[in-house]
C-alpha cells in the first residue's frame, strides 16, 4: 500500500554489484549509463517496507539499437554531392535497420520477424505498419516528425527511433555555359559584365523540385519584360549585344521556374548585366 511504500528502504544491484549511491530510504528509482551495443545487464532491487516486508525483483536486458535513415524522392543534378533536401509534397522513403537482442541474451533477433509501427507527427499509420515492414513511404507536408517503434512478438524487446524531416525551398542557380550548354565555372552568377558584340551563354540548374526540369514551366525576363518565344531547351539562354546599337549601362535578367501542378513550388534567379 502507499503507507507501506513510504519510508521503504531500497537496495539496487547492477549485475550483482550493489549500487550504494542509488540505494537507501525512499530511493525507488535507479538509472545508469548503458554500455556498447550487445552489453547485457541485470538490474535487481530489494525493498524492505516500513512494516518489515521484504520484496525483491529483477530484470535483464541487452543493449539494442536501430539505424533510421530517409531519402527524398525529388530532383537534384546528377553531380550534386549533398543530401537531396525535400520540398513540400516530396515523397520520402524511410528505412530502419534494427539490431535487437532477445532480453538478457546475446541472441540477435531476426529483423524480418519484428513488428514495425510507424508514426508521422504522432499519428499511427496502421495500414503501413506490421511484421517485417522495415521500409516506409509517405508524402512530406511542411516539416514532419517520423517515428518507428520496433518490437518482438512478446513486446519484451522494444526500440523507438525518431527523426525530424524539414522541408526546403526549391532553388535555381545560373551559371556561365559553353556553346554545348555545359557549365564553365562552378560559381553561380548574380552579376556578369558584357561588352558590345560579345555573347554570353547561360545554363540554369534547378534543385529540389518534385518534377524533372523538362516538366517545369520556365520563363525568362529582361528588365521585367518577358522574352518572346519559347526556347527549345528552356534552361539554356544566350545574351548578345550588337556592337552598333545603343544600350543602357546595365540590365537585369530574371529566370522563373514553376511546378505547373503546384504554384507554391517555384524559384527565381536574378542576374545583373553590366555593359563594359
Amino acid at each position: 500500500t502507499g503507507s507501506d511504500i513510504a519510508g521503504a528502504n531500497y537496495t539496487w544491484l547492477l549485475n550483482n554489484v550493489r549500487q550504494s549511491d542509488s540505494s537507501g530510504m525512499d530511493k525507488n528509482t535507479f538509472s545508469f549509463q548503458a554500455g556498447k551495443l550487445g552489453s547485457v545487464y541485470t538490474v535487481t532491487v530489494s525493498v524492505t517496507t516500513s512494516i518489515g516486508e521484504n520484496l525483491r525483483d529483477s530484470i535483464s536486458f541487452t543493449v539494442s539499437d536501430a539505424d533510421l535513415t530517409w531519402s527524398a524522392q525529388n530532383q537534384a543534378p546528377a553531380d550534386y554531392e549533398g543530401k537531396v533536401l525535400p520540398s513540400e509534397g516530396t515523397k520520402i522513403v524511410a528505412s530502419v535497420l534494427p539490431i535487437i537482442f532477445a532480453q538478457g541474451t546475446k541472441i540477435q533477433l531476426n529483423s524480418g520477424n519484428l513488428t514495425y509501427n510507424w508514426f508521422v507527427n504522432n499519428t499511427f499509420d496502421s495500414k503501413n505498419s506490421g511484421i517485417g515492414k522495415s521500409a516506409y513511404k509517405f508524402t512530406l507536408n511542411n516539416s514532419s516528425a517520423l517515428k518507428v517503434r520496433i518490437a518482438n512478438s512478446q513486446n519484451t524487446a522494444v526500440i523507438e527511433k525518431s527523426i525530424n524531416i524539414r522541408t526546403a525551398s526549391p532553388q535555381i542557380l545560373t551559371f556561365l555555359a559553353d556553346a554545348n550548354g555545359k557549365v564553365i565555372y562552378r560559381n553561380a552568377l548574380d552579376t556578369a559584365n558584357v561588352s558590345l558584340d560579345r555573347k554570353l551563354d547561360f545554363i540554369v540548374v534547378p534543385y529540389f523540385f518534385n518534377l524533372p526540369q523538362s516538366q517545369l514551366n520556365w520563363s525568362w525576363f529582361v528588365d521585367n519584360q518577358k522574352t518572346a518565344g519559347e526556347p527549345e531547351v528552356p534552361w539554356l539562354a544566350s545574351l548578345q549585344i550588337p556592337k552598333d546599337i545603343a544600350v543602357p549601362s546595365g540590365l537585369q535578367i530574371t529566370v522563373s521556374v514553376l511546378n505547373p501542378y503546384f504554384d507554391a513550388e517555384n524559384a527565381q534567379s536574378l542576374i545583373n548585366i553590366n555593359k563594359t
